[in-house]
């Protein structure tokens, strides 16, 4: 059984500059570098593995009908959203970067404000 770690499977992202990352059971963990998916050089990922990425996120930032979602980064270079189809009982993961939150812009004062 092959146990995927969130920290090597982002740091591999960002190593090779991958677009998005795809966790189904029965396959290994795919890479989309540009137009092409890889396919990383581990055994197939079991549900399980699936389960246990979703459970470490924590709860997610929303959720509809069998989908949740979570935005976060990794190291302060990265920012990630992650995508579980099928929640709670994910099948299927995606991992794609995001671009990363604005900080918030001063509030302009006011007409009646002195500045």
């Amino acid at each position: 059984m092959a146990k995927v770690a969130w920290d090597r499977l982002l740091e591999t992202c960002q190593t090779r500059d991958a677009d998005v990352a795809l966790l189904v059971p029965g396959s290994p963990p795919l890479l989309r570098v540009g137009e092409t998916w890889r396919a990383l050089g581990v055994p197939a990922i079991e549900k399980q593995d699936v389960a246990d990425l979703v459970s470490e996120l924590r709860e997610p930032d929303g959720q509809m009908d069998g989908y949740a979602y979570r935005y976060f980064w990794y190291r302060n270079v990265a920012f990630f959203h992650t995508m579980a189809f099928g929640y709670p009982d994910t099948v299927a993961l995606v991992v794609s970067r995001a671009a990363p939150p604005r900080p918030p812009a001063a509030d302009p004062p006011g007409p009646n404000v002195d500045a």
